[in-house]
């Protein structure tokens, strides 16, 4: 058969405008791509964790919290992306979309142009051929918003090449699909062949989740042996007889004493049995989570020495880097390049963040007492860690004396 029968066979099998998606590996390719984790439950455990929240939220407050500011040398460049920033609460939305692109993996925004309208996209899946109406920017229309999308609601669809075709929505009942061009993804840390990035929680997803599992099971030990039940052992009595006494126990006011005129019953408390505390496996697994996530806690710096403690903010600070220079090359190629094209100006400016957190170049002596001004550490917390770093006090005699004076 001749290339030119070929291309004929091909045009009659697959006309212009559709995208042939093949199911390799035994379904592999698909319309859409699920991502390895339930994004969604990523969300209500960062919203319900306590441990999950302290790491996401410290690590964008440090990344984003202290803002940006953009520099170039087009005056009229600088003033369109900084009135556009402006005008979108870039600030804020950079907040939202890096929390969410720990908790799930991506961050998404979408963009709005001036004109847009909904177009039919086809995709072939296996043979079948599916059409979509997606929502796409009209030829020429300029970008004149952003706004937050949680990226959990989002799947992406991508041809064997692994082109993105576009974006499905789902909100409750509703369906919408997007043109590649319409979402902006702050991925982080993507794996395989994936699309999407990997959540932080990922790794540490079920060991949270066994947290919330064993602290439910103490509330109710905690409930349960709290006020423990009292077995009453009544031999020898009769069925009115035992009816008559529990009436009584069960009529005594709190606080009242309970007199019994017989030696036929016995009264015996039920108390927890050692065997059923977990302290250490408890605190292991939250050693594990800390471990995990990655991120510097008030515990951490209690049980490590001052070399543990700086090599940890070293690593901590190196991260936070990662994470700028992701968002960094998103805004400027996707925001800031796009707003002063379509202006017809040819320099983008560059986003610059403002200097890191004091905390990264503290000495260990300094943090504690910085904690410590921020009512983080007790004054017995905060002479301990000092002592840890070689701080030298005075005999409390002598304190004592020169308070007196």
């Amino acid at each position: 058969m001749s290339i030119r029968m070929l291309r004929k066979l091909k045009e009659k099998l697959f006309p212009k405008g559709q995208t042939i998606v093949s199911s390799a590996g035994g379904g592999f390719w698909g319309e859409t791509e699920k991502p390895s984790i339930d994004r969604k439950k990523c969300v209500e455990l960062y919203k319900t964790n306590p441990l999950a929240k302290q790491a996401i939220d410290l690590t964008v407050s440090d990344a984003i919290g202290g803002g940006y500011f953009t520099e170039c040398s087009d005056e009229e460049a600088k003033r369109l992306v900084d009135a556009f920033a402006e005008k979108v609460r870039l600030d804020e939305l950079l907040i939202l979309a890096v929390r969410d692109m720990l908790v799930t993996g991506d961050g998404t925004l979408e963009r709005i142009y001036s004109d847009e309208h909904e177009e039919e996209r086809r995709i072939v899946v296996d043979g079948k051929e599916r059409v979509r109406r997606v929502i796409a920017p009209v030829k020429g229309a300029k970008l004149v918003g952003l706004k937050w999308v949680p990226a959990f609601t989002l799947e992406v669809a991508r041809s064997k090449t692994g082109k993105v075709l576009w974006w499905k929505q789902e909100v409750e009942y509703k369906t919408l699909w997007f043109a590649p061009e319409k979402i902006l993804d702050f991925r982080w840390n993507p794996t395989g062949l994936s699309y999407y990035g990997t959540s932080e929680l990922e790794p540490v997803f079920n060991l949270l989740q066994d947290i919330d599992d064993i602290q439910d099971a103490f509330v109710k030990i905690i409930k349960r042996y709290a006020a423990p039940p009292i077995i009453w052992k009544a031999k020898g009595l009769s069925k009115e007889e035992l009816e008559r006494h529990k009436q009584t126990v069960e009529e005594k006011e709190p606080g009242e004493d309970l007199y019994i005129n017989t030696d036929l019953i016995e009264p015996m408390v039920l108390d927890i049995d050692p065997r059923g505390r977990f302290e250490n496996y408890y605190n292991a697994l939250i050693k594990a989570v800390i471990v995990g996530l990655q991120t510097p806690t008030l515990t951490q710096f209690e049980e490590t020495s001052r070399a543990a403690a700086s090599t940890l903010m070293e690593f901590y600070a190196k991260k936070i880097d990662r994470i700028r220079r992701v968002v960094k090359r998103v805004v400027e190629h996707e925001i800031f390049e796009p707003i002063v094209r379509q202006a017809g100006r040819r320099e983008v400016p560059k986003l610059r963040w403002n200097v890191l957190s004091k905390t990264f170049r503290m000495t260990g002596p300094e943090l504690t007492l910085e904690l410590f001004d921020r009512n983080l550490y007790s004054p017995g917390q905060t002479k301990k860690m000092l002592q840890k770093y070689g701080v030298e006090f005075p005999p409390e005699e002598e304190v004592e004396k020169s308070e007196e004076v």
